[in-house]
């Protein structure tokens, strides 16, 4: 039960970082570019997790750091991510 409710609000609060990022994206269009990352649950010792822990992740694992690096920053901040404006990646 603990555990629902920890999801609850963390989904909430990602909803709030995603309308967030596209009202200041349109509010500030042409001064800066606005762009967020909110990934789900990181693990930064590179812990291998398996079972129940592992399953529950929409990738079938626990991330980790790199896999924001690799991903989500270059998405967002790199020549690939010129066009994005108000991205809120999850």
């Amino acid at each position: 039960m603990f555990e629902h409710k920890i999801a609850v609000v963390t989904g909430g609060a990602k909803g709030g970082i995603s309308a967030l990022t596209h009202a200041l994206a349109v509010s500030l269009a042409g001064r800066v570019r606005v762009n967020s990352i909110s990934p789900g649950w990181i693990d930064t010792a590179y812990t291998v997790y398996e079972g129940p822990d592992a399953v529950q992740q929409p990738a079938g694992r626990v991330g980790n750091p790199l896999d924001i690096a690799k991903h989500g920053a270059v998405s967002v901040l790199g020549q690939s991510g010129i066009y994005h404006r108000g991205k809120h990646l999850h």
